[in-house]
């Protein structure tokens, strides 16, 4: 009996040390879970967070991208129209650049600087001029005894630049150019700010002095003449910075749009990161559900086991105390049947 007892005992020390080792083990499982469910929500609201990015970016892209079009086409527009005003279509006039070496000299509006305000006035002023050829001699280019038969040909003379004292008023004050002295043609030309100024000066012109407008309306002594057109894009002057203008704005939207793009690409690459890793994650802690199942049906049967063995030890803890006690009686009752 005592033999069995020590086996029982033993048996259930071990199972003990088993249910410890187990238990263990289902904590371990529970951390590695609640560990991966931490990692499942950061993935999942950095997923969020980037798709947020990606929306907003993609709407921003395609607001940029509409801009870049439409900015595009007006420059395309303009550009043409500035083309054809600084070159001619007839031919003999090309033919005759050609012959002179002049048909990539530079035009008379490349090489003028006009103040901010002012482009109007100056197209109203000088209006095809600014499409003439700058030579270097015009005695040189064209000898005193030679006939032109070139219609509608400007030529300017480069050299002479003088930049002496010019009245408040002048538009020289205005339109400048490091090339070419331009007071032979726009000296005796005035500015106003507003028509009202203009009438008002009007009465102190020569006879061959004019003021202009801000708004391109040019006054004599006694005449006035309106500009063609008050569309902004007809001079070439205002035309010319428009070009500018949507130029500067089409290298902006590009570099933008660039920006936009990598930015784009980098959220989506951040997108599909957390996609992925979430995904993972979820796959680990579909591993992990499993095996904390395994391990704990398994830590039932060491229970259940445990149990077992517990119930046998008080079966044989009570055996034991029986057979004691019997053992006692015996050992008590044995000289009595001897003196009988």
């Amino acid at each position: 009996m005592l033999k069995i007892f020590l086996i029982v005992f033993l048996e259930e020390e071990e199972e003990l040390l088993d249910l410890d080792a187990a238990r263990s083990n289902v904590e371990k499982q529970l951390q590695a879970l609640q560990l991966c469910a931490l990692k499942i929500q950061e993935h999942s609201e950095e997923a969020d967070r980037s798709r947020r990015a990606i929306d907003s970016i993609r709407s921003q892209l395609d607001k940029e991208r509409q801009s870049l079009h439409e900015v595009s086409g007006k420059l395309v527009s303009l550009s043409a129209l500035q083309k054809a005003a600084l070159t001619s279509d007839d031919e003999s006039y090309q033919k005759w650049l050609g012959s002179q070496g002049l048909s990539h000299a530079p035009r008379l509006v490349q090489e003028i600087q006009v103040s901010s305000g002012w482009e109007i006035a100056a197209d109203a002023i000088l209006g095809e001029q600014l499409a003439g050829v700058i030579v270097e001699s015009i005695d040189r280019l064209i000898p005193s005894d030679h006939q032109l038969s070139t219609p509608s040909l400007f030529l300017i003379q480069s050299g002479g630049v003088n930049d002496g004292m010019l009245a408040d008023d002048s538009i020289l004050k205005h339109v400048h150019s490091d090339r070419c002295d331009l007071r032979p043609l726009l000296s005796g030309v005035y500015v106003a700010n507003t028509l009202k100024e203009a009438l008002l000066r009007r009465s102190s012109l020569e006879n061959s002095e004019c003021v202009v407008t801000r708004d391109g309306i040019v006054l004599g002594s006694n005449w006035l003449r309106t500009p063609e057109d008050q569309n902004a894009t007809h001079g070439i002057l205002a035309r010319g910075e428009l070009i500018e203008s949507f130029s500067l704005e089409k290298e902006r939207l590009s570099s933008r749009i660039e920006s936009q793009e990598k930015e784009l690409l980098h959220a989506e690459e951040t997108n599909q990161l957390a996609i992925t890793g979430q995904r993972a994650h979820q796959e680990e802690s579909d591993k992990l559900q499993e095996d904390l199942a395994d391990v704990r049906h398994s830590l039932a049967g060491k229970e259940a086991r445990v149990a077992q063995i517990h119930t046998r030890s008080d079966q044989l803890l009570v055996e034991s105390d029986e057979l004691i006690k019997a053992v006692s009686y015996t050992h008590l009752t044995l000289p009595t049947n001897r003196e009988v």
